[in-house]
């Protein structure tokens, strides 16, 4: 699937979470997937997702920390579907949620764009049950960034797993390839391009037992 957006706006940070799969109402254990950041500027708060298949999702963004949301705005789409808010200077946490709106499922490329000095987005909900499940094995984010540090700490309930993270430029170099075992992975890096890619995913290939992965990026 393409990017869901044509690029963020002005001055805005910026991170799109590529081939997310998101759990309708007929999934086993349905969950939503959870996007939560702050603003420190005034400005234009962008959620936009685009779907990759014949089911609809449910997007929502609203002011204030996952379940105590306000002036939330949902909406459910097949194909594309931006939602915008304004920011002002007081720090303010914002939650995103993904979801199905029917059958098991589907596919969505989300893109966040946001006011902040040093931003950072915590994603949590995320599925990581092995390389059988693309799409359902953890996050693949790209990262616009100008300057000088990326960095991750991510954790994982279910148990200990077989991991591997991948952090790539956005000319295709890598720059990190890090594979081990344990319940979570966290790396700090310096940086010199404009947009890199991460991937973290579970190397099993059919995780028997039910994974919940959680993680913050963070860059400046």
């Amino acid at each position: 699937m393409p990017t869901a957006s044509a690029g963020p706006p002005a001055g805005a940070a910026s991170v799109t979470f590529l081939n997310v799969g998101v759990d309708g109402p007929a999934a086993d254990a349905s969950r939503e997937r959870v996007f939560t950041f702050t603003t420190d500027a005034a400005g234009i708060v962008e959620a936009s997702a685009e779907v990759g298949g014949p089911d609809s999702i449910r997007l929502c963004l609203g002011r204030g920390a996952p379940g105590s949301e306000t002036a939330q705005q949902c909406q459910e789409s097949s194909s594309e579907v931006t939602i915008t808010s304004a920011a002002s200077t007081a720090q303010t946490t914002w939650t995103v949620t993904l979801t199905g709106a029917e059958g098991a499922g589907g596919l969505v490329d989300l893109a966040l764009a946001f006011p902040s000095v040093q931003p950072s987005v915590t994603i949590d909900g995320f599925r990581f049950q092995g390389t059988a499940f693309d799409a359902y094995n953890g996050f693949l984010a790209e990262v616009r960034i100008g300057c000088c540090s990326l960095a991750m700490d991510a954790e994982w309930t279910g148990g200990s797993a077989p991991y591997r993270l991948l952090l790539s430029a956005s000319d295709g170099g890598t720059i990190m390839d890090e594979s081990g075992e344990g319940g979570g992975f966290a790396f700090d890096a310096q940086t010199a391009a404009d947009s890199y890619r991460i991937r973290l995913s579970n190397q099993q290939e059919f995780a028997e037992q039910d994974f919940t992965l959680r993680a913050t990026i963070s860059w400046f």
